[in-house]
Formats: structure tokens, C-alpha cells, sequence
């Protein structure tokens, strides 16, 4: 089986945390690297360190521990993003937040597409893993050869980590 190159959500971090088995999910996406192999992105770190709960130092260490090989955030990556953004706008004006509540999310993906990753796992259903986003992903990603990533949830990552 090939190895798959993936980015976890911001989001994602905080579900492992809570969740009962999260030695368990954590040790599985340690061991596993050799099938699905979880990058760094400064973005994401920063994101995590901007929490206040206590739980941050934790949060990070399990970051840390889970993620290796940082994708650098470049200006293609943000000019990437501002696309997805101008393309979200013009075909949904109304729907579209401003560029400053998503931009992480557009960074993420725009990441992800440039450094041709095949998945991002995300809860995100409001914005990111969006239908509207997506299509606008798409557009942009076709009109630059790059490919768009796939998208999964926290129960489909757990799934596709159980050893078979």
C-alpha cells in the first residue's frame, strides 16, 4: 500500500485530546508513517498555541510527537489561498466569510494542494470540507495543475489507522 501524505486540522488536535483512546490514535499515526504520514505547518502550531486553556502544552507536545517534515508557509501558498478566497466570493458573496476567519483553513489546503498531500483531515464542515469550498478549490487547483486534497473526518482517519 502506498504511503499517504496528509495534514490534520487545527481542529483535529483538540478531538485526539479528548478523545478515550487517544494514546491509542496517537501511537497508531506514530507507528504507521510508513502508510500515512502527517506533516507540520507552522500555521496549524501557531493556531494550537493560541489556546488558553491549560491544556495547550499538551496540545502541542502531541502536535510535536504526531507531526514531522514542516511544510514551509511560502507567499505562492498564500497567493494560493487569496485565489480561493476571490473565487468563494464571486460565486458566493453572501456565504462568504471575510478572508481574515478563514484564511487558516485556505492556507491549510492551499498547503496541501502545492505540496500535492492526499489527504486533510478535518471536522470542518461549516467552511473548509464545504461543497462551496471545495468547488472553489477545484477551480483554482485545475487552473493551476495542482490537484486538490481529499478530505476526511476524525472517525474515518481512526478507521483507516486500525491495523487490518
Amino acid at each position: 500500500m502506498a504511503q499517504l501524505r496528509a495534514l490534520l486540522d487545527t481542529c483535529i488536535f483538540g478531538i485526539i485530546f479528548k478523545d478515550a483512546e487517544k494514546d491509542k490514535v496517537a501511537d497508531l499515526l506514530i507507528k504507521s508513517r510508513h502508510l500515512f504520514y502527517v506533516y507540520a505547518y507552522k500555521p496549524i502550531r501557531i493556531e494550537i498555541r493560541k489556546n488558553t486553556h491549560e491544556s495547550r502544552a499538551l496540545l502541542l507536545k502531541l502536535y510535536d510527537s504526531i507531526t514531522k517534515n514542516e511544510l514551509k508557509h511560502t507567499q505562492e501558498i498564500e497567493n494560493i489561498a487569496i485565489e480561493y478566497y476571490q473565487e468563494l466570493k464571486s460565486n458566493f458573496p453572501k456565504r462568504t466569510r471575510t478572508f481574515e476567519t478563514i484564511q487558516i483553513d485556505l492556507r491549510i489546503v492551499a498547503a496541501a494542494a502545492l505540496n500535492n498531500l492526499d489527504i486533510i483531515c478535518t471536522q470542518d464542515k461549516k467552511s473548509m470540507s464545504s461543497d462551496n469550498f471545495k468547488r472553489a478549490y477545484d477551480i483554482v487547483n485545475t487552473r493551476r495543475t495542482l490537484r486538490t486534497p481529499n478530505f476526511i473526518s476524525y472517525e474515518e482517519l481512526k478507521i483507516a489507522l486500525k491495523p487490518r
